[in-house]
């Protein structure tokens, strides 16, 4: 094999990241980009690696550089949306969550979660409401279902309220008990 294939250290990049180990992952990335820098799966992995790493900053001047030349890339927009919902720049956020909607479907609950925190900031609860219940479905510590159940209280629907908490309980539960093992 080519050890200097730019594709070898994306997916090293890839393969190190699900095991956990950012800084390895982004180093990966780097060679990558060193080698071929205009291969945008490269600055998408490591724009990834950064902003689960926390390194924001880093993560955006990625991201910006993946829209420069690739404007629609509905990933890429997801990225750029979830930070500026986690710096709170939630109206920032629309234009970027929006063009997201066009992600994989693996990716679109958490682009309907970042669009139910925009809406729900925005005092749109009707709006919020419809995004959690697209969000809820990967749900795996009850943290969705909560933010549901919040929802649904402000929009005075106490019923289904419950029932979400009611999930949020059963999830946590779940959480609690896997982590025994």
């Amino acid at each position: 094999l080519n050890p200097d294939s730019v594709s070898l250290h994306v997916l090293m990049g890839d393969l190190l990241q699900a095991k956990g180990d950012l800084t390895a992952a982004a180093t990966e990335y780097r060679k990558a980009i060193a080698i071929k820098p205009s291969f945008l799966a490269a600055h998408l992995g490591l724009a990834r690696t950064l902003n689960s790493d926390h390194k924001t900053d880093e993560a955006e001047q990625e991201v910006r550089s993946v829209l420069d030349l690739s404007p629609d890339d509905a990933e890429a927009n997801y990225l750029m949306g979830e930070i500026l919902v986690n710096r709170s720049a939630l109206a920032n956020a629309l234009p970027f969550l929006l063009k997201a909607l066009n992600a994989a479907p693996e990716e679109l609950p958490y682009v309907h979660a970042d669009l139910g925190k925009m809406y729900e900031d925005q005092g749109e609860t009707a709006k919020a409401i419809a995004e959690m219940k697209q969000a809820v479905s990967v749900d795996v510590d009850g943290s969705f279902y909560f933010r549901l159940g919040r929802l649904y209280l402000k929009a005075g629907d106490r019923k289904s309220a419950d029932e979400a908490f009611a999930m949020t309980a059963k999830l946590r539960n779940a959480t609690d008990a896997a982590a025994k093992f």
